[in-house]
């Protein structure tokens, strides 16, 4: 078999590799300094993402919860050096976002492990209208992310809906809300019905933890809802309620070490 000519498509992904070769190279530093602290949930979340949309558009309907399940087990095995791979490509977007006068400012504040110490905003380059901007986060992405969302993923591990993005706010401390994407300025919106739902399956888990007794009987109506509603928002709750009570804490370990 005669080999495939040379195209100028192959020539174009050659370039496009070179160039995100030499991208990488300039931007080591600042990758490497802001790697250790990428939390791992953010490769499982975007990819979780990504996979939910492919699905939903393949079959017409959206994963059941125990499909979501295998496909979060799937990424979460994924090897550490693809996760490694993915979080250098988006921090090097992510540095080219962020305005140079900015950059030293958000390492110091990523590095920082002090809840009292005060961080200054972090501005972004707006798009061409003046908003904050919106990337890819994935190769051949089907969707973009607002810079503020990605930070929240990838910094602090917040978990979240594809499209909870509009739920995102600023602190009163942040001076410039409509460009600033430094982490520790970004809040999410709770709403009424996710207190409610926090408040009453953790009610609902510490009761059944006093009734070890009860858990071998067979499933009612109810607790088959309570089963169905911790399955689905015991990460969102997770940060909404109080470390020391939390049924479900998202882990503060499982980040990038080089």
């Amino acid at each position: 078999m005669q080999p495939q000519p040379y195209t100028s498509e192959d020539t174009k992904t050659s370039m496009e590799i070179r160039r995100e070769d030499e991208t990488m190279e300039q931007y080591r530093p600042f990758i490497e300094t802001l790697l250790p602290y990428v939390r791992s949930f953010s490769y499982t979340w975007f990819n979780l993402q990504a996979r939910k949309r492919k699905y939903n558009k393949d079959h017409e309907r959206r994963m059941t919860p125990d499909e979501e399940r295998r496909c979060k087990e799937e990424l979460e095995g994924e090897a550490p050096e693809e996760k490694r791979k993915w979080a250098s490509r988006l921090l090097a977007k992510l540095r080219k976002d962020i305005k140079t006068e900015h950059r030293e400012e958000f390492v110091r504040s990523v590095q920082s492990r002090n809840p009292e110490t005060p961080h200054l905003c972090v501005l972004s380059n707006p798009d061409q209208k003046g908003k904050m901007r919106r990337i890819d986060c994935l190769r051949q992405a089907d969707k973009v992310w607002r810079l503020d969302l990605v930070m929240v993923i990838l910094f602090r591990a917040i978990p979240l809906e594809s499209t909870d993005g509009e739920r995102l706010g600023k602190f009163p401390e942040c001076q410039h809300p409509t460009l600033c994407v430094q982490p520790k300025h970004i809040t999410v919106t709770v709403r009424e019905l996710d207190l409610f739902l926090a408040s009453f399956i953790h009610l609902t888990l510490k009761e059944s933890s006093e009734e070890e007794e009860d858990v071998e009987q067979s499933i009612t109506g109810e607790s088959r809802l309570i089963s169905c509603l911790t399955s689905l928002h015991k990460q969102r709750i997770s940060c909404m309620l109080p470390e020391d009570c939390c049924p479900c804490i998202v882990s503060s370990g499982n980040w990038f070490y080089l």
